[in-house]
């Protein structure tokens, strides 16, 4: 590390990793959030499940360039296909309703998807999977 005026200048890329590891920790957290608020606010789950996703995309932009694996989850296709197919369907059978509102219930198959693809990328996420079963377990028994 070199010594600047003001003080110790990291490089770049140990400033991105330490930016990975806190978009990482922020996403375990807001998905335990989302978990907790399955229990008890609706509110709750939409605003901690959209942070989740804002926050796993910006993890997933900030290890763009190091050794990020993309993979696939195999529901890829089907998704486009319904999204498609519920767009078509709203502007075929009804041009002047309000399609956004309609369009709106389908965010939970995005959401869906993102999760899925965050147990399989975050490791913070993976060791969660015990709280989020008790969690789980207590809204079955609700």
């Amino acid at each position: 590390m070199e010594r600047g005026f003001v003080g110790v200048v990291e490089p770049i890329e140990t400033r991105k990793f330490q930016l990975a590891v806190v978009l990482q920790k922020c996403v375990g957290i807001l998905f335990l959030l989302y978990a907790a608020s399955l229990t008890c606010s609706m509110a709750g789950m939409e605003i901690f499940s959209w942070g989740t996703t804002a926050f796993f995309i910006a993890y997933l932009l900030s290890k763009r360039g190091q050794n990020l694996s993309l993979y696939t989850l195999g529901i890829e296709i089907p998704l486009v296909i319904l999204l498609v197919v519920a767009v078509l369907g709203l502007r075929l059978n009804s041009p002047t309703g309000d399609s956004i509102f309609a369009l709106g219930r389908l965010r939970n198959f995005l959401l869906i998807y993102v999760f899925t693809y965050c147990f399989r990328s975050v490791s913070e996420v993976r060791r969660l999977i015990f709280v989020i079963l008790a969690f789980a377990t207590a809204i079955s028994v609700y």
